[in-house]
């Protein structure tokens, strides 16, 4: 027998269906859109908050870094010179000292554009953007923040020989006493990149010796529970680093002193090297990124710290420095970080030209020093600059070879300005 369907269970027809379909991509279209929205949204949220944690990392970091310019260390260690006569009686320095790689030490060296060295290898983008990123080199003691008591006693080396007794000094005691490996230690905080560095040693009358520390290590000493000794020469590489009495500076062999680990660090921009950072490979060869360098005495970079400089921070695009200074006549004069203050920023800290002659640029006047960081996203996210690309008011940074203007591939910029005060050198006014 024959069933028929009612009118009530019959299907969709034709039109029916293809009228549902067409809704449901037009759904699923809007669905897609704003899941790609609020994708995209994301990873420009990602993307701008890495950049912006990276600049402030490194803001922090460079900042702590200011805080100890000239920390246990000169200003300018020509005008500080004993002979000189102008430093109060806790600046000086014991003129014979004064030799070799110690003849232009100084708190603080500003290089306008002096990260272009470092820039080349690949694709100079900071040109293409107008950056002329500049490089800093600070001397202070950026590894303890203690002094020691010693005795100056014998030669070791080839050099003198400084012996630090724990039981005598508590600072000591906290270095060596504590430690698994003192031996280790005591090299690492004289010596931090494991090839020779600086020290400061400091006589009964308060003259200040500089040294190169050849050897620092534990050693033995008649009635002693723990003691170390560290190995100095003069800045020449010469055996005497602290001569005997000459008027008020000097010391006789078995004379107390206190003496410091001094270090020298550079921070500059480079071409980043690692290609494992480098992203997308159209990238390569246009990433620069923020270093932190120990120097050795005389100034070069040296590459033993794990093979390669400290990484600061990836994806910067520049490095600027200016400087408020203690002027003889004027008082506080601000030389700040754009180009045409260039020449007057490397008057005050530009090595090797020191100055001793007094009521001349020197950089222990510096009683501050503004900086500029900004970093750019990983990846080009814009096509079009804002209006106003004027450096040093750049929101945008182009990815390519080309003038800023017309530039098409733009990755945003995140940027940290500031002002740290040298308080090390609040009395340094000689």
């Amino acid at each position: 027998m024959t069933r028929f369907r009612s009118g009530r269970s019959r299907g969709f027809t034709l039109v029916e269906l293809m009228v549902s379909l067409i809704a449901g991509l037009i759904v699923a279209m809007a669905v897609v859109a704003l899941a790609r929205a609020a994708t995209n949204s994301f990873y420009d949220a990602v993307r701008i908050s890495s950049t912006e944690q990276a600049v402030r990392v490194a803001s922090e970091r460079l900042r702590s870094d200011l805080t100890r310019a000239g920390y246990m260390a000169p200003g300018n260690v020509r005008l500080a010179a004993r002979d000189k006569g102008r430093s109060p009686a806790g600046h000086w320095v014991a003129p014979l000292t004064v030799v070799g790689a110690f003849v232009n030490l100084a708190s603080v060296n500003v290089t306008p554009d002096g990260s272009a060295p470092y820039l080349t290898g690949g694709v100079n983008l900071s040109a293409a953007n107008s950056f002329t990123p500049d490089s800093l080199v600070l001397t202070g003691n950026f590894t303890t923040t203690d002094s020691y008591r010693g005795r100056l006693q014998g030669s070791c080396d080839g050099g003198q020989r400084v012996v630090l007794n724990a039981d005598a000094d508590a600072a000591v005691w906290r270095l060596l006493g504590t430690a698994a490996d003192p031996s280790k230690t005591i090299d690492h905080v004289f010596r931090p990149i494991g090839v020779d560095s600086i020290a400061r040693v400091v006589d009964a009358a308060g003259c200040q010796h500089y040294a190169i520390v050849t050897k620092a290590q534990t050693t033995t000493v008649a009635g002693a529970t723990l003691a170390a000794e560290v190995c100095i020469r003069n800045g020449a590489g010469d055996a005497t680093a602290v001569h005997e009495p000459t008027g008020t500076c000097g010391a006789f062999d078995g004379t107390e002193v206190t003496i410091n680990p001094v270090q020298r660090v550079r921070w500059y921009m480079g071409l980043n090297t690692n290609a494992a950072l480098e992203g997308p490979a159209d990238e390569a060869g246009k990433s620069f990124t923020l270093y932190r360098r120990f120097l050795t005495p005389a100034g070069t970079d040296d590459g033993s710290v794990d093979g390669a400089p400290e990484i600061i921070a990836e994806k910067v695009a520049d490095l600027k420095f200016g400087l408020v200074v203690d002027h003889w006549v004027d008082r506080t004069t601000v030389l700040d970080y754009y180009a045409s203050q260039d020449a007057a920023i490397l008057a005050w800290t530009g090595l090797p030209a020191l100055s001793d002659v007094p009521n001349t640029p020197s950089p222990h006047l510096i009683r501050s020093v503004r900086y500029r960081i900004a970093a750019r996203t990983a990846i080009p996210d814009r096509e079009a600059p804002f209006p106003d690309q004027t450096p040093p008011f750049q929101t945008r940074y182009c990815m390519d070879d080309t003038p800023i203007v017309g530039c098409t591939r733009l990755s945003r910029l995140r940027i940290v300005n500031s002002e740290v005060a040298l308080i090390n050198q609040a009395g340094m006014a000689y």
